[in-house]
């Protein structure tokens, strides 16, 4: 997967809107939100997050990750895209390490660019639909939301309808598909799995405190492990300008 890693200093994210990269890691980020938007802005509008249509969200795995205003962190997820689940998903995601253990789980990536590869899945499944499983979302524990309530669960499921995609979409570097776990069976899904999370492919991010990683969200999966008592993040999701 490729990717690039800066100093707060030489900031930039010009190579990740090319496309050249799908992931920029930059060190030595200050540890404010204000700082980070006033960078983050020039080249990107916020997307609603949920809960609450929220900017900044905390993601937390000490002692506050049961905390009713913070997303569960503290569980290993299935590989995902964020807010697949709607119809416009965010084109970009920013994750910020407030603080982390040593020991804290690794933030998985995997980019969504094989179908050079699979060149006659590509001429088959072009033009193929996939659709969002909610139910399998908002009842999976290997999903991150974090629902306070059961009444809260049920609107959450009324506002967000099994949303369909295009399979296959594209950008500066060409096409990649656009898929993740919670979608419903895709043809051929086993041999898809298994070239799209060849361990090879995946490109894991070893934390430490104030780092800035932006990605490109709807190339790319990606997955937390456990580890750790301690991992509070940010998270920002993005729409480019």
């Amino acid at each position: 997967m490729k990717h690039n890693r800066l100093d707060w200093n030489d900031r930039t994210v010009f190579d990740l809107l090319q496309n050249d990269v799908d992931l920029t890691v930059i060190e030595n980020t200050p540890g404010s939100q204000v700082e980070i938007w006033n960078f983050l802005e020039t080249f990107f509008k916020p997307a609603p997050q949920d809960p609450f249509d929220q900017m900044f969200v905390n993601i937390v795995s000490d002692e506050r990750a049961l905390a009713k205003e913070n997303l569960k962190g503290n569980t290993e997820l299935e590989w995902h895209i964020d807010k697949g689940y709607s119809e416009h998903p965010p084109e970009y995601v920013a994750l910020y390490s407030v603080d982390i253990d040593e020991d804290a789980g690794n933030t998985l990536f995997v980019d969504s660019r094989i179908l050079e590869d699979i060149p006659d899945y590509y001429r088959d499944h072009k033009n193929d639909i996939v659709q969002f499983d909610m139910n399998r979302f908002i009842h999976d524990k290997e999903y991150g939301y974090h629902f306070r309530s059961e009444a809260e669960r049920r609107w959450f499921r009324r506002k967000y309808r099994n949303v369909e995609h295009e399979l296959v979409q594209g950008d500066n570097r060409g096409v990649y598909l656009y898929y993740c776990e919670a979608y419903n069976d895709l043809p051929e899904m086993q041999m898809i799995k298994k070239k799209l999370y060849d361990p090879k492919r995946i490109h894991r991010h070893k934390w430490k405190k104030g780092e800035l990683v932006i990605y490109n969200n709807k190339a790319t999966n990606h997955k937390r492990e456990n580890g750790g008592k301690k991992r509070h993040l940010w998270k920002i999701a993005l729409y480019k300008r």
